[in-house]
């Protein structure tokens, strides 16, 4: 959990050397790999699941700054208020969903080794399709 907050902090650092764009991609690039490897739990020692964790959490970490800046960025002055209402609005419903899409997986699958390894591939798959989503979506510029 440590790593989240490390990631939050290395995030301004990052962005003024990569951009908000790019800060976004290299997070969610960590958080995907991260939890790519969280698919093999049940084979990895304590070590490798340790960094992939690690991993996992200091990417999301890193991103989520920069999301809260892109959208801010985006919105202007003139829209700020409104800015900051969807985005506390869309938190609060992404965490929604995301604990239901996790119960159901969790409760779907009876095998706890196969359940969690499963949860772990959505949530590689939520963040590559955040990635995809940045690249295509956000400029460079």
């Amino acid at each position: 959990m440590a790593m989240f907050g490390i990631g939050n902090l290395a995030s301004a650092r990052v962005s003024a050397r990569l951009g908000p764009r790019g800060t976004l991609l290299s997070g969610l690039a960590l958080a995907t790999l991260g939890s790519a490897a969280l698919i093999g739990i049940e084979a990895l020692p304590y070590t490798a699941l340790a960094i992939a964790v690690g991993i996992a959490n200091f990417g999301a970490g890193q991103a989520i700054p920069a999301m809260n800046l892109v959208v801010m960025q985006s919105a202007g002055l003139a829209d700020a208020n409104l800015a900051a209402a969807s985005l506390n609005a869309s938190r609060q419903i992404g965490s929604l969903v995301g604990v239901a899409i996790a119960s159901v997986v969790l409760h779907g699958i009876a095998d706890p080794d196969r359940a969690t390894a499963a949860g772990f591939a959505v949530i590689a798959a939520v963040y590559l399709a955040g990635f995809a989503i940045v690249f295509r979506r956000i400029d460079p510029g």
